[in-house]
């Protein structure tokens, strides 16, 4: 409810809004995620990141999945996807880092590929040089990230 305020009030006062959120707690399952897609959905922010939870040594959270055995290597290069970005290295206790990462991509194309998210983007586009050049900018970031089809994303269907 806190959440749905804080949209209304910055619709109202004209404030964009980037949501992050987070999936891969220890807990996580297929429906807890599914759940998170719909309510960002629903929230419907301007833009919207879904990523796995990282965890670091040293960290609280790293040493619950140390100790749950959800960390899946003891190779730091591992950490690091071919491109340089973080790579997921924790599952939970019902799913793989892969189906995290699958889900997180299957989320992004769900969020942005909205024909009223793809709409809007384009009449804000119209309107305002700041933003066309912005949505341009992000575009040529994410299209590698929307379109890659490492399986379906949902846990349980089309798993690589």
């Amino acid at each position: 409810d806190r959440m749905r305020q804080f949209m209304s009030d910055a619709r109202r006062a004209r404030v964009r809004v980037h949501g992050c959120f987070m999936v891969g707690f220890p807990d996580e399952t297929a429906e807890t995620m599914k759940r998170t897609l719909e309510f960002a959905l629903e929230l419907n922010p301007d833009t919207a990141q879904f990523y796995p939870l990282m965890v670091y040594p040293g960290t609280d959270a790293w040493r619950e999945a140390e100790e749950r055995g959800l960390i899946g290597t003891d190779r730091w290069r591992d950490w690091l996807t071919a491109e340089g970005l973080h790579s997921c290295v924790t599952g939970s206790d019902s799913l793989s880092s892969r189906e995290l990462v699958d889900f997180c991509d299957y989320s992004r194309r769900r969020f942005y590929l909205r024909p009223g998210y793809l709409l809007r983007s384009l009449w804000q586009s119209l309107v305002d040089p700041v933003q066309r050049r912005r949505l341009l900018r992000a575009f040529g970031t994410f299209r590698r990230h929307l379109f890659r089809r490492s399986s379906e994303g949902m846990p349980g269907r089309g798993r690589a």
